[in-house]
């Protein structure tokens, strides 16, 4: 497990695949709370392609946001 990539926060193991960028058209889909939150970490959000985690990496560290609809 490397640990120096984006990895989910919510998935056994903590993968580093599937993991990606979030887009700014996945962003703006978003409402309420989950948009502010993401927003205001919007250069370091990525999402995990296996449960739909939104999440931030930054230093070597994720952070759960909020859960994309799948």
């Amino acid at each position: 497990m490397d640990l120096t990539e984006p990895h989910c926060p919510k998935c056994r193991g903590k993968p580093t695949q599937g993991q990606r960028k979030l887009t700014e058209i996945e962003r703006d889909k978003l409402t309420g709370a989950a948009f502010t939150a993401v927003s205001a970490r919007f250069n370091s959000a990525f999402v995990c392609k296996f449960c739909g985690a939104i999440y931030a990496y930054y230093g070597g560290f994720s952070t759960f946001l909020t859960r994309q609809k799948l």
